[in-house]
């Protein structure tokens, strides 16, 4: 049984875990009180046969899996492949051995499969998970994901090639204004978009910029970062797929909409970078992307938009994780991925990107069926966190004017 702040752990992660991610928020706390937390020192090893009685997760460390034939697989802890069990398979021949002092969670199989087939306590409650449909379509297209993932063979949309290279570069402490403008001038786009914002009214200052150089220098390097990969962004959302450009589309404009009220949000508590909150709400979505570019060829492509739907809602989390990590994004930025749709996250008494997107996502569905089916905004943790007082519609009405004005100016600057 876990001690409270193992607790803590396990409730926080369980909902970037496959397959406990399809648990309801109800039978979180029952669930946990069964799961184990095991520290491993370096050099141990831990049969496959051993654990079959558990969903087995690598937390923290590093860890390899080796076959009867010799052939290893290298896990990490907080990876992509860390979201899913340790073991795909529980043969004799199979192990796991840690490379460095690592941290395993494990969770109760056979009570899980017991929740899972409890089909009446799915329908009483909205929030638990959704039963997979007769015909298999989401499981077998959640099979094909995983095989593509694990083969190395999941096409993931990659952002333009300055902005990959401008996100790196500014986490090195050694590079200056100079050499991100050496960068940026490579994309003469990118290059006249960075300095019409140096000049847009919110940062304008007594001198017009004329240089990349100087509008970087103005902005700042981090905010001259967000600005560029939310530029970046709407690339990653273009499909050849003609049976998916519509929902590219719809995605795009609610992850625009939200990022720029998660923009107005961060510049009106004046405690966390806007810039940053703009690109974690044009984040927040992305794992649908992977789901959408990677379906194209399955049998759900032929199915309706409700399963379309019902997959991207369970997996967008576990998705989003995959492509953010591929892309190098930091740690904030793949939690708002995997939990902006946890509407009662509560990470403690610290104000995160991930609270300022959820409320910013509720904001979004003010004025349509949505927002009868989501829980009431100032009863959430994320929205006390702001210090906002009671919800008042006018306040929120304000906000979506605010951000609308926020999406125009963005949109010319995309155009």
């Amino acid at each position: 049984m876990l001690n409270n702040r193992a607790s803590e752990i396990a409730l926080r992660k369980i909902k970037s875990l496959y397959p406990l991610c399809e648990l309801s928020d109800e039978h979180h706390p029952h669930f946990i009180r069964a799961a184990r937390l095991t520290r491993l020192e370096a050099g141990t090893q831990i049969a496959a046969d051993t654990s079959a009685e558990h969903l087995t997760f690598l937390i923290d460390g590093d860890l390899s899996i080796v076959s009867s034939k010799g052939e290893m697989e290298r896990l990490t802890g907080g990876k992509p492949r860390a979201s899913f069990p340790l073991f795909k398979l529980h043969s004799p021949e199979l192990f796991a051995r840690s490379n460095a002092p690592s941290l395993l969670l494990q969770f109760d199989r056979q009570q899980y499969e017991a929740i899972k087939t409890d089909k009446a306590a799915s329908d009483s409650n909205r929030q638990a998970a959704i039963v997979l449909s007769s015909d298999g379509a989401e499981y077998n297209l959640l099979q094909e994901l995983l095989e593509k993932y694990a083969s190395g063979k999941l096409k993931l949309p990659s952002l333009p090639d300055v902005a990959f290279k401008i996100h790196r570069a500014i986490d090195d402490e050694s590079v200056g204004a100079r050499e991100i403008a050496q960068i940026v001038i490579t994309d003469p786009t990118l290059s006249a978009k960075l300095i019409q914002v140096a000049n847009s009214p919110a940062y304008r200052g007594n001198v017009r910029i004329t240089t990349v150089q100087d509008a970087i220098t103005r902005l700042g390097l981090k905010t001259a970062q967000s600005l560029t990969l939310s530029l970046s962004i709407e690339k990653l959302f273009n499909t050849s797929s003609g049976i998916f450009k519509k929902s590219m589309q719809e995605i795009y404009s609610h992850s625009l909409l939200v990022g720029c009220l998660s923009y107005v949000i961060a510049k009106q508590t004046g405690r966390l970078n806007p810039e940053r909150a703009l690109l974690a709400g044009l984040l927040h979505d992305l794992g649908k992307i992977v789901i959408l570019t990677n379906c194209h060829k399955s049998q759900l492509s032929r199915s309706d938009g409700v399963q379309l739907e019902t997959l991207m809602g369970q997996f967008r989390g576990v998705a989003g994780n995959i492509i953010l990590s591929s892309m190098e994004f930091e740690h904030d930025m793949i939690t708002v991925a995997e939990e902006a749709e946890s509407w009662w996250r509560d990470s403690g008494e610290a104000l995160d990107y991930c609270d300022v997107v959820i409320i910013a996502q509720l904001h979004s569905f003010i004025g349509t069926p949505m927002l009868q089916r989501v829980p009431h905004m100032d009863t959430l943790p994320a929205f006390k966190k702001l210090n906002l007082g009671e919800f008042d519609p006018k306040h929120g009405l304000q906000l979506l004017r605010d951000a609308n004005n926020v999406v125009q100016n963005l949109r010319q600057m995309l155009s």
